[in-house]
């Protein structure tokens, strides 16, 4: 008896980043005071900690079947790391078009600045339109995507501090 498989070539890339918070940071107490060295404020001093877009992934590409792996790597008090799913797709090249399952990007995210600060934040949501990387179904045709994402639930009933009620929540 002998066994036959079809042999396809297979790319495997693994990459990986571990990115360090490495700041100095001082808030502004909103009195006319700033606070700086030598000061008592809690807030101010050396930010020094892995940040939470720390990653370990792998890319794999068939002849019309790719894939990514990625897992999110964070620091936590007391020395401890959390690990979670960052991105987790396959996506199939059907000729005419491209069908993505899992959890990626979205189609509408923006990246469009290099800031380092706040977790390497690259401004998003702050003037351009973030949509996470929420699981879903994602539909491509050249630049266009259709996709059918997982909802996200937001909080917008505030009270006079700034703090979440719990009320109202939206999703879209």
């Amino acid at each position: 008896w002998a066994f036959a498989a079809p042999a396809s070539a297979v790319d495997w890339n693994f990459y990986g980043s571990a990115r360090m918070a490495t700041f100095y940071t001082s808030q502004d107490l909103g009195d006319g005071t700033v606070s700086g060295p030598g000061s008592d404020d809690e807030d101010d001093g050396t930010q020094w900690e892995l940040q939470g877009n720390s990653r370990l992934g792998a890319t794999v590409k068939g002849d019309n079947i790719s894939g990514r792996v990625e897992l999110g790597l964070k620091g936590l008090d007391g020395g401890d790391l959390d690990v979670g799913t960052r991105r987790i797709a396959g996506t199939w090249n059907f000729g005419a078009g491209t069908l993505k399952v899992g959890k990626d990007y979205s189609p509408v995210s923006q990246f469009i600045s290099t800031q380092a600060f706040a977790g390497d934040l690259g401004l998003l949501g702050i003037g351009t339109f973030y949509g996470r990387r929420p699981s879903g179904l994602e539909l491509g045709f050249g630049r266009l995507r259709i996709a059918l994402l997982d909802p996200s639930a937001d909080d917008d009933i505030a009270d006079n501090a700034g703090v979440a009620t719990g009320n109202d929540p939206d999703s879209y």
